[in-house]
């Protein structure tokens, strides 16, 4: 990581602009994706995957599909990986709630060496992430949101450690200075009136865990327009009850005071309430996340997608109790 600021301000950019490594992590995409390319532009660039032909809806650039630009709520969505905030609430972001507002997605461990294509080296890490960041800024179109990346090493990259039963180890202890760190910067995420959406944590990644613990002591600090999404793919391999545990445990959790949160700063909390901000997931979803994010759409995802619509699935944020904002709410009603 270099310079004082892990997200530095950048330049509008593209994906042909003929960036550098370090511009292409630090770009500010300063562009909605309607002015750019729809969802289908996405979908017809390289046919339907794995046989399917998802049915062509209305373009997006339809004015009567989204308010006027000044006229919607913000919302930054904490993403700790490229591709979790499309895997988690990509079906609220192309038509439920989250379709009516300004979305940012702020990626945590925008320095990557992991694809499904090949061994991760360290060496590796450039090439990986700007190949990473070019399918964000894919998704970016097809999910109608604009993206920021961070400069932290995804655990991968900073540990060399490849065994999935350390890298989903829920007893792993998590790496206090770097979470003090994430702390400290992710506060600023709250200064212009944003909805923040954290991960829950589910699935037990080690920088999931992290991120969620971050905005755990957020939301300790004070609870107002903050929520937790349900992590996928791993939330569709979870059994209800556990998913469910899970999620409610952040209350608990965010009410015990750490090192640097005093027991007189915290707010108590009650209880986490879920609310859906979306319709069932559809092949559409599935089909443009395979679409932009090749380098790790894997079995394990398409298992947990087939899951997902199977079960008639639903995307979910958690409040605590009184905390959802009323748009919101209202939002995943269809």
């Amino acid at each position: 990581m270099t310079g004082s600021d892990p997200l530095d301000a950048g330049a509008e950019s593209s994906a042909d602009d003929g960036l550098s490594a370090d511009d292409v992590l630090s770009a500010d995409d300063g562009l909605y994706a309607d002015d750019v390319l729809s969802a289908d532009d996405v979908l017809s660039a390289g046919g339907a995957v794995q046989g399917a032909s998802p049915e062509r809806p209305a373009r997006s650039s339809d004015p009567e599909r989204r308010p006027p630009r000044v006229d919607r709520p913000r919302v930054t969505i904490v993403s700790p990986h490229f591709d979790d905030a499309p895997l988690s609430l990509g079906q609220s972001l192309l038509d439920g709630a989250l379709r009516g507002a300004r979305v940012r997605v702020v990626v945590v461990f925008g320095r990557t060496n992991f694809t499904r294509w090949f061994h991760p080296t360290r060496g590796r890490a450039v090439p990986t992430s700007i190949w990473r960041r070019s399918e964000e800024l894919a998704a970016q179109a097809a999910f109608h949101y604009r993206v920021r990346t961070a400069r932290w090493e995804e655990l991968v990259l900073r540990t060399g450690e490849l065994d999935p039963a350390t890298l989903l180890d829920p007893n792993a202890p998590l790496d206090q200075h770097l979470l003090d760190g994430l702390v400290t910067w992710l506060r600023r995420l709250r200064g212009d009136g944003s909805t923040v959406l954290f991960p829950g944590g589910l699935g037990d990644h080690m920088d999931h865990r992290l991120v969620a613990a971050a905005g755990r002591r957020l939301m300790a600090e004070h609870p107002d327009r903050l929520g937790f999404y349900e992590d996928r793919p791993y939330a569709s391999l979870l059994e209800q009850s556990t998913l469910t545990a899970a999620m409610v445990a952040l209350a608990a959790e965010s009410a015990e005071p750490d090192a640097s949160t005093s027991a007189s700063s915290t707010v108590p909390l009650t209880s986490m309430v879920p609310t859906e901000v979306s319709g069932p997931v559809t092949v559409r979803l599935h089909t443009l996340l395979q679409r932009c994010y090749p380098s790790q759409i894997d079995d394990l995802f398409r298992s947990a997608m087939d899951r997902d619509l199977a079960a008639g699935a639903r995307e979910r944020v958690w409040f605590a109790a009184g905390e959802c904002p009323s748009w919101l709410r209202r939002g995943g009603d269809g």
